[in-house]
């Protein structure tokens, strides 16, 4: 049928909308990333609102964790080993395979067909667990050497400044509260999409 031809088939590019007011007047970025995250139905239904934004913190700050990685990395402007060049390559070539799923499925909206559905950008959660991680890890040894610093700096002033050396200063260990508090969101978001599907269901 002519109506549904591809060539006849309205969208964005041939409204002429430009590409950042459908990313973001449109809503492709938001419907895209809630999609993702938990949509039932035919895309129409959100999960809860409290998922979602767990999820957009967390995000938040293992992406600024991954960035101030990449900044320190880029500083510190030394000879670099072989291990550490092939772990460069490495991470460039995780983003680029994180990138190019997203930019497929927006030029795919853009152009062809307007869909912006999580499920499209799905390959980009391997790569997307990845650097997370790795923020997670840095902002843990950011945590911990300010920590460090200032415990050291108190027990310079103070009594007990022997007790302050570097092996010491570092209990606590924050990288297994931010290890469990991932654990405890993954399992409560897990948990909150149970109910929604149980009791839309029953409703």
């Amino acid at each position: 049928m002519e109506a549904f031809k591809p060539s006849n088939l309205s969208t964005p590019q041939s409204e002429g909308m430009s590409l950042s007011a459908m990313v973001f007047e449109r809503g492709w970025l938001r419907d895209t990333f809630s999609s993702f995250i938990c949509m039932f139905s035919h895309y129409v239904l959100p999960g809860r609102i409290l998922t979602e934004r767990i999820f957009k913190r967390y995000f938040a700050a293992g992406i600024a964790g991954a960035v101030l990685f990449a900044f320190m990395g880029i500083r510190k402007r030394k000879k670099r080993t072989d291990e550490e060049i092939r772990e460069t390559v490495f991470r460039i070539n995780t983003l680029f395979a994180g990138i190019i799923p997203l930019l497929l499925a927006l030029i795919y909206s853009y152009s062809n067909d307007y869909q912006p559905q999580g499920r499209y950008v799905l390959p980009c959660i391997v790569p997307l667990g990845y650097f997370l991680s790795l923020g997670a890890c840095t902002l843990d040894s950011l945590i911990r050497t300010g920590a460090g610093k200032l415990r050291a700096r108190a027990a310079a002033d103070g009594a007990g400044a022997e007790n302050g050396s570097a092996e010491t200063l570092t209990a606590g260990e924050p990288v297994e509260f931010i290890a469990w508090t991932g654990i405890v969101v993954s399992v409560s978001c897990m948990i909150n999409v149970f109910l929604d599907i149980v009791f839309s269901y029953y409703v």
